[in-house]
């Protein structure tokens, strides 16, 4: 395995503009309430990782290289927000955030690691792992200096590579950014028939954003770091914060599913989603010890764009995500059913349509930019950011398919759990879950000693 004392050398730096300029009447890009909201988050980071021990001899790194840097300035033709800038409109027009496009460009970075694919497929996450997507704890507010993307192309000894993404949240979320990988992995490939992105915030917006104040305070207060003044790159390599990836196999989660639909009396069988969910906040309640009496909250990111009214295309780039958080008595999730519990995420997520969205849009933006910031978040809480529908291993540039995908250290904290699609793509999942240490070594305890549902009724 990897060690904490192996790091990536950075080779080089360059920046990645538009293959043709972006026209004058594009230039200009507002922010969505949608968007707004992400002010205090950092920038997203999302790893994918691939073995080219069958092209070793016939594709060399630099071939590699120069291939996704002239694809990706094709796509940005398509997608140039990505290349723009974060600014502040002027006192007249109302002094609010939005992109300049202004084909400044994405930042591309190639780089070297002497470990392989295998040791960063590892599910104890080495800490290397985590350098392979740049800008560790880039602020959303950042990108008034920094690009709104950064890319790492990062050769794995002799046998691998790892794609890193660093990309600003204000400008969009995981369905974008899925969209535009799978865009870019088509243009590379010389595929030409992608979706194109729509950009138009009126799609989403009930009214017109409100000004947002100038200040670049930045008031995300990671969970990593709350106990400490290191950097949070820095404490995730501290004990008192582990992170593990869980493989939940088809038949696992087809298992999961009998066991809590058996005791659902009538109505539609409970979702994967709901069920899994529902499996992990009982076992990390448990893990964490809680009392009894104490009360839990399981935020969920969900999509709102088949939500809302009128419905927002599948292809709108930009957020339109919304958490939504059922709460639950810790003894009632220690003594009910899995059934019960999974009751409580479908209901959440079922009722949240276009009237309680907008509702809770508008209060949001009534409480001003900082109604939202990691310094809410409850020691007790769970918090899900779901891609196991996403196309993550889909994105062949032309080397084959990720054997891996992760995510980095951007909006991770305790109690935070990440799904990704399996690799073997039969609906296996993947789920990153970061936990302080002693609370992780119960849960895996947990994991290992109650694997089968039917043995879930006690936890």
């Amino acid at each position: 395995m990897a060690t904490a004392h192996e790091s990536v050398k950075l080779l080089r730096k360059s920046m990645v503009a538009p293959a043709t300029p972006t026209p004058l009447t594009a230039r200009s890009l507002p922010l969505s309430h949608f968007d707004l909201i992400m002010r205090n988050f950092q920038y997203n980071q999302r790893i994918l990782l691939y073995s080219l021990d069958y092209l070793q001899e016939q594709l060399a790194f630099g071939s590699i290289v120069e291939k996704l840097k002239s694809s990706l300035s094709q796509t940005l033709v398509h997608f140039y927000p990505l290349a723009g800038t974060l600014t502040f409109t002027e006192e007249h027009l109302g002094g609010r955030l939005e992109v300049l496009c202004n084909d400044t460009g994405v930042e591309f970075i190639e780089a070297f690691a002497n470990v392989s694919v295998e040791e960063m497929l590892d599910r104890r996450k080495p800490p290397v792992l985590h350098e392979l997507a740049p800008r560790k704890g880039a602020m959303n507010m950042d990108g008034t200096d920094i690009p709104l993307l950064i890319v790492q192309v990062t050769q794995l000894g002799g046998t691998g590579l790892a794609i890193g993404l660093t990309i600003n949240h204000m400008l969009c979320d995981g369905y974008s950014l899925w969209h535009f990988m799978t865009s870019w992995a088509q243009l590379c490939n010389g595929d030409s028939s992608i979706v194109l992105p729509i950009f138009d915030r009126s799609l989403i917006e009930s009214e017109h954003p409100e000004p947002m104040p100038k200040s670049k305070e930045k008031t995300f207060q990671p969970s990593i770091s709350s106990f400490s003044e290191k950097k949070v790159e820095r404490i995730v390599q501290s004990p008192l914060l582990q992170e593990r990836v869980f493989h939940f196999s088809a038949t696992d989660l087809a298992d999961l599913k009998l066991q809590a639909n058996m005791d659902r009396k009538g109505g539609k069988p409970y979702s994967t989603f709901a069920v899994l969910t529902s499996r992990l906040w009982k076992l990390i309640s448990n893990a964490r010890g809680l009392g009894d009496e104490e009360v839990t909250a399981f935020k969920l990111a969900i999509d709102c764009r088949k939500r809302l009214l009128p419905v927002v295309p599948q292809a709108y780039f930009g957020n339109g995500v919304h958490a939504i958080g059922p709460k639950a008595v810790v003894k009632d999730l220690k003594v009910q059913s899995l059934s019960h519990v999974a009751s409580l995420v479908s209901d959440a997520v079922h009722a949240y349509e276009n009237d309680s969205i907008r509702k809770s849009m508008y209060e949001l933006n009534q409480r001003g930019p900082n109604a939202l910031t990691f310094s809410m978040w409850g020691k007790n809480d769970v918090a899900v950011s779901s891609y196991f529908h996403f196309p993550a291993y889909k994105t062949d540039f032309g080397w084959g398919k990720p054997v891996g995908v992760r995510s980095g250290l951007g909006n991770k904290c305790d109690g935070k759990i990440t799904f990704f699609p399996g690799r073997e793509g039969d609906g296996s999942v993947d789920a990153e879950v970061m936990l302080y240490g002693d609370a992780m070594e119960r849960f895996e305890k947990l994991m290992s000693s109650k694997p089968l549902p039917s043995q879930n009724h006690c936890y």
